[in-house]
């Protein structure tokens, strides 16, 4: 979940972090689809998004690790502002988005298992 972003981050060393550019949203994408978790998986499987420590918890969207910037790289109508939590969808599973994009979804949404961590 979620919610375990931090603490997982945490127990390696590292921060549940931020997207600061398009050159890190790509190397991030790109890192990802080249690992063996990824090969793993096909389709809109759990390892297909990454969690954002991104959220619209207090009505607008804060990343965590306070990066206060401009950046964003929303898929087209994204954030429908439905849901709290951001994630990027690295293989266009959810429903056509450019590869690398970012959408909104719930919170305690299972299904997302890989986390962005940051070097500290």
């Amino acid at each position: 979940l979620w919610e375990d972003g931090e603490a997982l981050c945490a127990t390696g060393g590292y921060d549940f972090g931020s997207i600061q550019s398009q050159s890190e949203n790509d190397a991030i994408e790109s890192m990802f689809r080249g690992s063996a978790i990824y090969g793993s998986w096909t389709g809109s499987s759990p390892a297909s998004v990454i969690w954002l420590n991104y959220t619209n918890i207090t009505g607008s969207w804060i990343w965590g690790d306070g990066y206060s910037g401009s950046y964003s790289n929303w898929a087209p109508g994204m954030p429908d502002e439905s849901n709290a939590c951001a994630y990027m969808d690295i293989d266009g599973s959810g429903g056509g988005r450019p590869l690398g994009s970012w959408d909104d979804t719930p919170c305690a949404t299972g299904d997302i298992r890989s986390i962005l961590c940051t070097a500290r």
